[in-house]
């Protein structure tokens, strides 16, 4: 699921949430996939620091299965390798914000 890959949030390349407690991003897949790794393209500019300790899910008729943390800042672009070969028909990314 790649579309504009810029960055630049005026381009509408990425999305934006507030501080809420749970932020989360969510793509839906045609079908089923072997999934071993996503590819996440972080927002540029003074916000990018956000994706730090998102976690990554794959998910499968409704039941998701954690396959990589953020450790770090993604400057542009990084790619996540699963800690095991998934199948899904879903990614989603969540933040939770401990305030």
């Amino acid at each position: 699921a790649v579309r504009n890959t810029s960055g630049h949030f005026s381009e509408n390349s990425c999305t934006h949430t507030l501080y809420n407690t749970f932020n989360w991003w969510q793509v839906t897949l045609d079908k089923v996939y072997k999934i071993d790794h996503v590819t996440i393209f972080n927002r540029l500019g003074d916000c990018g620091g956000r994706i730090v300790g998102a976690k990554i899910w794959v998910g499968n008729d409704g039941w998701f299965t954690e396959c990589a943390i953020v450790e770090k800042n993604v400057d542009v672009s990084e790619t996540f390798s699963c800690t095991s070969e998934l199948e899904g028909d879903a990614v989603k990314i969540t933040q939770l914000i401990v305030t």
